[in-house]
């Protein structure tokens, strides 16, 4: 009868936890002899997003000009659209079909605003540098002008070089910190399902100097974390794989 006590009270405290936003029970294992590229730990090579078969010749607007953020589904591109006029700083997202037909989004963004999407969640947040300051937003599109809220993060400081998305669309991850310069990084595993979150403390980063911290996915349930005080030498990174609990 105990035992039986002490398991239901050690059940009922991770599902307290995990409720709470707690540490989830994943594993972390170090990467040996991790070779240290921006692009290998952030998942990103920097360059823009190229659409297949999206043309901005399609679409009868000679006043704007297109920028394209992502997909939010097969046939559909996420843009950000701004005036050609060079004094007019009003930026819009939209949707935009690849036959070219627009659809406004009911939100105008600051002009500095990071902004990428897949398979119809769109994540924003006001850009400075390569951190988002303000928060990021998660949101849905289903078809309308309307963004749905999914979640919004606005903890700390995120690092806005990072994948974001889990293969399948299914999960997103970020790493942030309450305030920069700082050692305090945390990794945020978002699950764009329901909104819930967890936050993820690596393991201890033996550095006196302020560090980044990368992540990226590796596939639907790893991801790959990788802490770094020198951005340009690959000898000074420490890496993990974390595994997230089944």
């Amino acid at each position: 009868m105990k035992k039986q006590l002490c398991f239901l009270t050690a059940s009922l405290f991770l599902l307290l936890l995990s409720a709470c936003g707690g540490e989830p029970a994943g594993t972390w294992t170090p990467v040996e002899d991790f070779q240290f590229t921006l692009e290998e730990a952030a998942g990103v090579d920097g360059t823009e997003f190229t659409p297949d078969g999206f043309d901005p010749a399609r679409i009868n607007d000679p006043d704007h000009n297109y920028t394209p953020k992502g997909w939010l589904d097969e046939n559909t591109v996420l843009c950000t659209r701004s005036a050609e006029d060079i004094f007019d700083d009003t930026t819009e997202l939209v949707a935009v079909t690849l036959e070219g037909a627009v659809t406004e989004l009911d939100m105008e963004i600051d002009p500095y605003t990071m902004v990428t999407a897949q398979d119809g969640v769109v994540i924003y947040g006001k850009l400075y540098e390569t951190v988002l300051p303000d928060g990021v937003t998660f949101a849905r599109w289903e078809g309308t002008e309307d963004l749905t809220p999914i979640h919004h993060f606005e903890d700390g400081v995120a690092l806005s070089f990072q994948q974001f998305f889990s293969p399948d669309g299914s999960k997103a991850v970020m790493s942030w910190i309450p305030e920069v310069p700082g050692t305090d990084w945390k990794v945020r595993v978002i699950d764009l399902k329901t909104g819930d979150h967890q936050d993820l403390t690596p393991p201890e980063i033996e550095s006196e100097e302020p560090i980044a911290l990368f992540t990226r996915w590796l596939d639907d349930r790893t991801i790959l974390v990788t802490a770094a005080s020198d951005l340009t030498n690959g000898s000074d990174a420490a890496a993990w794989e974390y595994s997230l609990p089944q």
